[in-house]
Parts: structure tokens; sequence; C-alpha cells
């Protein structure tokens, strides 16, 4: 057995995949997220990221890093607002990169990780992750988040295509032909309260991200007996 907890979440926000993964008896650990006073973007907290990682031993590292200063809309930002761009580039670079340590270190013990970010993003040109999906057996997924049910308060969808890098293909799989069939219209993602509600996941896609992981354990559950036998 070369785990020891199932999940944990990194950047997760309302930690809602850890809500799931408890209610489907999955072992979870602790939450890294500035919403719990943990900030990535110091050294003594990434530290006690590290010493937490090689204490629990997570099968799947979950992670969201803020994708403000790296989505489709980052260019736009930096051309009319460098400055604005730029201090949002220092608030999410160091986490960002940080994030790809962990999924380096999730595969260097033979674990796995999941991130997530809007499609396209240029997060994916930051060290270590511009290495990262170089690996091989690191996949990526793109789909729409409005196939998920991401809605406005209103009940307008919001498209959101949103890409999956792991590697794992159990973890991406859920969201394999999630893409926008064209029946529905789309809200339009502009605005700070929008914007704002279109970074929650809906429960569908955390549904989707734990059916993933219980997948994967079952997995690496049948290959440890496999061995054992």
């Amino acid at each position: 057995d070369h785990w020891g907890i199932d999940v944990l979440e990194i950047c997760g926000g309302k930690a809602r995949v850890t809500y799931l993964s408890v209610q489907r008896h999955l072992t979870t650990g602790q939450c890294f997220d500035i919403n719990v006073a943990v900030d990535l973007n110091l050294a003594a907290h990434q530290r006690a990221v590290w010493h937490y990682l090689d204490v629990a031993r997570p099968l799947v590292v979950v992670m969201a890093p803020t994708c403000k200063p790296f989505g489709p809309r980052a260019a736009m930002i930096r051309s009319l607002t460098p400055d604005a761009w730029l201090e949002a580039y220092a608030q999410a670079a160091p986490h960002g990169r940080c994030c790809g340590h962990v999924a380096k270190r999730q595969m260097v013990n033979g674990r796995f990780f999941l991130n997530e970010q809007p499609h396209p993003s240029d997060l994916y040109y930051e060290s270590p992750w511009d290495e990262i999906l170089l690996w091989q057996g690191v996949f990526e997924i793109v789909f729409d988040q409005c196939r998920t049910g991401l809605k406005t308060k209103t009940g307008g969808f919001f498209m959101k295509p949103t890409k999956l890098v792991s590697n794992s293909e159990e973890l991406l799989r859920p969201f394999l032909g999630l893409v926008c069939h064209g029946a529905h219209d789309h809200a339009v993602l502009e605005g700070s309260a929008l914007t704002s509600a279109a970074r929650v996941w809906t429960w569908d896609m955390c549904q989707g991200i734990v059916a993933g992981i219980e997948v994967l354990k079952r997995k690496h559950l049948r290959s440890i007996s496999a061995h054992v036998a």
C-alpha cells in the first residue's frame, strides 16, 4: 500500500470534492486554500504542504490554482490594465507554480494529481507545468462546464471551456464528450459577480471528479491484491 489518504484538495475553494468524498467513504485530508488561511504564496505555508504530502501520502491531489492572470481574458487585461495584470500575476504565479511542484511530487511518488484551469490558460507556460505537460503518462481533456450544469443565479448557462490535466486517465474519463451541444444560450462572463459565480465547481462536476477517484482507487486496490496473491 503506497498511499495513505485517498483525496487532498489544494486551492479547492469551497472544497466540494472533499465533502462528496466523505459522503462516498473516501478518506480525506486537510484542505489547503486561502479560505482557510493557507497562503501558498508564502514559503512557510509551502513547506507545510510538502510535510503534509510526506505524512498523508494522498492517492490523488485535486488542484485549482487561481487563473485570473492566466485565463482567456488575461491578454486583454494585460493590454488594457498592465499594472492590474502584474498585481494579479504576483498573487497567482507563486502558488500556481507550487501546484506544479505538487503534481511532480505526486508522479515521482507513484501517485496522482488532477489540475483544473479555464481553457486556454497560460499557467501551463510556467515552470514546472511546461515540463509536466511533456511527460509521458500525462493527459489532458477540454470540456464545457455548461454540460455539468454551470449556471447564473437566474438560470442562464455559463459555457466556460475548461482543461483538466492529470497523470490518470481514470480521473479524466468522466468528462469525455462533455462538449456543449448548442441547445442553449450562454451568459457572457463579464463583471466580477458573474466571474466569481462561475468559479465555483458545480456539484455534478465534483461528482465526476469523485467518481474518477473511486475508479482509480479500486484499480489500485486490485493491483495490490494481485501483487500480494
